[in-house]
């Protein structure tokens, strides 16, 4: 607050009464500093000076206090899930992060899945079981911010491996292995074996 004063006085703000700053008038000037609050909206604000021999003026009318509210962005929210691809029908984990404090919704479509209020470290988790596969949508509400995050959900037997075909080998088959042409019997082309050694 600024404003006339008698040089070398004391100027005094008061806002409903109370002192809220008080400072010496240089040149004829002053500029008075303070904190203003919400409470403060709507009262009034005074203005007084005291020269040196302790005379004070009538105080001055400085109309009414009006205050704003501080408007603070919420942080916005980030969600990570565990496993990274969830799976369906089975729990997941959603670690959610933000501001201290904040109240965070995640929902699919019309169904809420998690309601949580994060810590004083911006953190908080809850579960999550997907009911189907696929690419699922999910909305993440904290204050009037909304963000979207798409997953991808798994079928339940994704992580079942198919076991490959070993395949085998009949006698006929080795027969035809070291028999040479011919052979499809197993006692036949393994007779010929013996020929080898002689």
């Amino acid at each position: 607050m600024s404003g006339s004063a008698e040089a070398g006085s004391t100027v005094t703000v008061t806002v409903g009464g109370d002192e809220v700053c008080s400072v010496t008038a240089t040149g004829g000037t002053f500029t008075c500093s303070f904190d203003a609050t919400e409470a403060m909206d709507g009262k009034p604000v005074a203005v007084t000076a005291t020269d040196a021999a302790g005379n004070t003026s009538p105080a001055a009318d400085g109309g009414s206090m009006e205050v704003k509210s501080e408007v603070v962005t919420p942080t916005e929210p980030t969600i990570t899930f565990d496993p990274a691809q969830p799976v369906a029908g089975e729990k997941a984990q959603i670690a959610v992060t933000g501001g201290a404090g904040e109240q965070v919704v995640i929902t699919h479509g019309e169904t809420e899945i998690c309601r949580v209020t994060l810590d004083q470290d911006g953190k908080g988790s809850c579960e999550w079981t997907p009911a189907a596969q696929g690419q699922v949508s999910l909305t993440v509400t904290v204050g009037d911010q909304m963000v979207t995050k798409t997953v991808t959900v798994r079928a339940a037997d994704d992580d079942d491996d198919d076991n490959p075909s070993t395949g085998s080998l009949d006698m006929g088959s080795l027969g035809g292995l070291f028999g040479g042409a011919g052979g499809t019997g197993s006692s036949g082309s393994l007779g010929s074996l013996s020929s080898l050694g002689s």
